[in-house]
């Protein structure tokens, strides 16, 4: 996989370098040290991680507009003993190119990338994308290709095709009917059919829903109304109602899906408040019914700035969540200072409680700080430690380095 995933970003890559009009780059780098209890025994592992995005766009191609390349991905090299004994790996991300054609009624995007429109539901996948706009305000998008295995993740099915026909009259509205196909070894692993729609009601008020329903199970697997209100800058509220059923999301030929839950009602509501310009509040609170009862969740959150700059932020927050099966309760609170324009520490406990208890025990402890420093324009380096209890440890320790690098440069063609 590794190796098929540098050849395509090699072949999307080298005619922008070419071509490239604008290029921007943006590459981490990460050097952490861990801990990793299993089978009775501490491991010491010490991985460090690239991650790189890279966006070429005002591309010269003839008939075609707006085009862009972007390929974002990572590689790992790791010393010690890793879990599955792989110290050296890495994934793409994305790596795609894009663009329009006929006077933009027509716009292409190739290579490995997520569809999100309708019951797509960000599938990733290494394929083509198409969508037209034709009269009339409809428009009709289709896509096609070999769905993606995450790296560290299960594989789902070898080929996909979809499509989303749309009617947009107006800005404010936008509405479609959409249709995904996954095919899992000849067997069909994934076939919906679904409706979206988003209305803005006001300059206040959005509504936006989906209705998605599994052709093959004969039953919704998904359904969501919500509701956006934001009658000042400084206030919204957000109420929502959603039912889901879990085992349709998990692969038929996985043996998860005989213990998902078959579905999940949620309805309630979220709130944002910036009273003072110094203070903002945010809180939500849900009802929750599934296969085990009726319960729910809810939370509280607030950050005071102790001066106009923002140089000195403190946070407290708690969450709790409460099924028939299970339930927690977490207290968070944390601190950021800035030490001038380019050093900054933040400072953090967190505390977990719960239920059932986990090996005997019930209580989660973590205490931890960052340390950062912009030492050269582009260029910043962090370092974070970490200690606490879990359930899982006796005691964590682990210590983590960063060192980021930002750059970005254009390419102007100079024309005799």
């Amino acid at each position: 996989m590794f190796k098929s995933n540098a050849i395509l970003a090699a072949l999307v890559v080298l005619p922008a370098l070419a071509q490239g009009q604008t290029v921007d780059a943006t590459s981490l780098t990460l050097l952490s040290g861990r801990q990793d209890p299993r089978d009775g025994t501490v491991h010491t592992i010490v991985p460090a991680y690239e991650d790189v995005y890279l966006s070429v766009r005002d591309l010269d191609i003839p008939g075609v507009q707006g085009t862009r390349i972007v390929v974002s991905g990572w590689g790992m090299v790791a010393g010690g003993d890793t879990l599955d004994g792989d110290n050296v790996t890495g994934d793409l991300d994305v790596g795609y190119i894009e663009g329009t054609l006929l006077e933009r009624h027509l716009a292409l995007r190739a290579g490995r990338q997520l569809v999100s429109s309708g019951v797509a539901r960000n599938l990733q996948l290494d394929g083509l994308d198409l969508v037209v706009r034709g009269p009339g305000h409809v428009g009709l998008e289709a896509y096609g290709g070999v769905p993606v295995v995450p790296r560290f993740a299960y594989g789902r099915g070898q080929a996909v095709v979809g499509g989303r026909l749309f009617w947009r009259p107006a800005q404010i509205f936008e509405g479609g009917v959409s249709f995904v196909h996954i095919l899992d070894n000849g067997r069909i692993d994934r076939q919906e059919a679904g409706a979206d729609a988003r209305l803005f009601v006001s300059d206040k008020v959005t509504l936006t829903g989906l209705a998605a329903f599994s052709v093959v199970e004969q039953r919704l697997s998904e359904a969501a109304l919500r509701a956006l209100w934001q009658p000042r800058r400084n206030f919204e509220v957000t109420v929502e109602a959603s039912r889901t059923a879990p085992d349709l999301f998990v692969s038929r030929a996985s043996i998860f899906s005989v213990f998902a839950e078959e579905t999940r009602d949620e309805a309630g509501a979220t709130l944002f408040f910036r009273p003072f310009a110094r203070l903002r509040l945010w809180g939500d609170g849900y009802a929750i019914n599934d296969e085990t009862g009726t319960g729910g969740r809810g939370g509280l959150r607030a950050s005071v700035s102790l001066d106009a700059a923002n140089a000195s932020v403190i946070g407290l927050e708690g969450h709790v969540l409460a099924v028939p099966s299970s339930r927690y309760v977490q207290g968070r609170l944390y601190g950021l200072h800035r030490f001038g324009a380019k050093v900054t520490a933040t400072l953090e406990g967190d505390a977990v409680v719960v239920d059932p208890k986990i090996n005997n025990q019930d209580l989660s402890l973590t205490v931890a700080g960052t340390l950062g420093w912009d030492f050269m324009p582009g260029w910043k380096v962090l370092a974070t430690g970490l200690a606490g209890q879990t359930p899982l440890l006796e005691s964590r320790v682990e210590a983590m380095a960063k060192l980021v690098y930002n750059f970005n440069y254009h390419v102007q063609k100079v024309t005799p």
